[in-house]
Formats: structure tokens, C-alpha cells, sequence
């Protein structure tokens, strides 16, 4: 599924979808283990992912990000705050 517009409120990425932004979103974006995410758009608000998100290059993300590993493009932008996700203890 790939996204272009612009959305306010949330986003909840079930396992088995690959979900493309290209728009922008002001909210939280939710990824399940099982789903693919890359983003090329703009996030203002929360990320919590149970995979690895893919941050292209043009892409701009504002908030608190909390995700098991990520993959940052050069020429992306990322302000706030990163934490760990720690599968063990479902824990964001």
C-alpha cells in the first residue's frame, strides 16, 4: 500500500502489508512484526515498530521513534527521540 496524501491521527501497519509513505502524517504510526515500512514523507508524532524501518533520503520525521533497528539514507532527516525497542519485554 503506498500512501501520498496528507493524514491526521493514526496508522496501524498489520504483518504481511508493505506500507509506502510518501505524504505526510501528523499522528503515530504503529508497525507490526511481519510488515515492511519505508518512508520517503514527512512523520510528525510517535513511531512504534516491532521491525526495521527504512528512512529514505528527502524524508523528514519529528517525534519519538521506538523501533528495533532502523535504517537511516543519507540525506534524511530525523529530530527527537529514538529509543529502543526491547522485544523480550514488549516494551516501547
Amino acid at each position: 500500500m503506498e500512501f501520498t496524501g496528507t493524514h491526521i491521527g493514526e496508522i496501524n501497519v498489520s504483518a504481511g502489508f508493505i506500507f509506502i509513505l510518501r505524504g505526510e502524517l501528523i499522528g503515530n504510526l504503529h508497525i507490526s512484526k511481519g510488515s515492511e515500512v519505508i518512508i520517503f514523507g514527512k512523520i510528525k508524532g510517535k513511531i512504534y515498530s516491532d521491525e526495521i524501518l527504512d528512512i529514505r533520503k528527502g524524508s523528514k520525521i519529528e517525534g519519538t521513534l521506538s523501533t528495533i533497528g532502523i535504517k537511516i539514507q543519507n540525506g534524511a532527516s530525523l529530530n527527537g527521540i529514538t529509543k529502543n525497542y526491547t522485544e523480550k519485554n514488549n516494551n516501547y
